[in-house]
């Protein structure tokens, strides 16, 4: 049976046993920022019907732990634009994680520690919390996520959504939710670099917009780099020296001293 909708461009990633359940739609990546959707619905599957299976089904982005991990490396910021398109279409937009992190303690040449991630067991310099900031980052903002350790139980996953979706669909929602959201500024509204300052240990979406803003009145489009430098040197309302301290300490730059 075909339950699940599939962007071309995700073919060669996907396991051969889930690719046989698969409806491949152009443009679905492009319109829903998600790799596959999961559909109850037994309407055909194609790109005139496809939005009916996104207001039915599950659209979920695929990432491997290596290539979250590797984003942090290059600023990437595709992810919470991603983010953006999944919650404009689909509720709940879900994140689907594949592969293996842990942390190794790294003792700096200052004797200073530092967690780094340990990727299905290839050693990085990437901070450990980062990565699992960037994945609080996510829920903080509306998203969702599920964690399996390989590929091969991916199809058994997306069994168990599917399940879900047709129970949902039988009893006309999700059911009684007992945990409500606090409300948030929405990722939307924030900028690309304020998005990512949001990752650094201490900085929410308040804090990251203070940040920007102040950075803004020296510099019409100020960088990441620009936002650090204001933190460092000017007086922000709700960032607090050990905040400050702790913040640029985990971008390499000591205690507070741009190195």
């Amino acid at each position: 049976m075909k339950f699940i909708a599939c962007d071309p461009s995700e073919q060669r990633h996907l396991p051969s046993d889930v690719v046989e359940h698969c409806v491949f739609v152009n443009g679905l990546e492009a319109l829903t920022g998600a790799d596959f959707l999961i559909t109850p619905s037994r309407i055909p599957i194609n790109e005139k019907t496809l939005r009916i299976h996104i207001n039915k089904g599950l659209c979920v982005q695929r990432k491997d732990v290596g290539d979250l991990v590797a984003s942090f490396q290059g600023g990437d910021s595709r992810l919470w634009r991603q983010l953006i398109r999944l919650k404009m279409l689909s509720s709940p937009p879900w994140l689907l994680l594949v592969g293996d992190i842990k942390a190794r303690n790294k003792t700096e040449e200052d004797g200073s520690k530092k967690f780094c991630a340990v990727v299905d067991g290839r050693d990085t310099d990437i901070n450990y919390f980062a990565v699992i900031g960037s994945i609080e980052a996510w829920q903080r903002h509306g998203g969702y996520y599920s964690w399996i350790s390989r590929d091969t139980l991916m199809l058994a996953w997306c069994e168990l959504q599917y399940r879900n979706l047709v129970a949902k669909d039988k009893r006309g929602g999700w059911g009684t939710t007992f945990i409500t959201r606090g409300i948030i500024k929405p990722l939307e509204l924030l900028t690309e670099v304020e998005t990512t300052l949001t990752t650094i240990p201490g900085l929410g979406t308040e804090r990251a917009h203070a940040i920007y803003t102040e950075a803004q009145k020296y510099w019409d489009r100020p960088t990441l780099i620009d936002c650090f430098r204001i933190m460092k040197d000017n007086k922000i309302d709700g960032v607090g020296d050990k905040t400050k301290s702790t913040a640029l300490k985990f971008i390499g730059w000591g205690n507070g001293e741009h190195k």
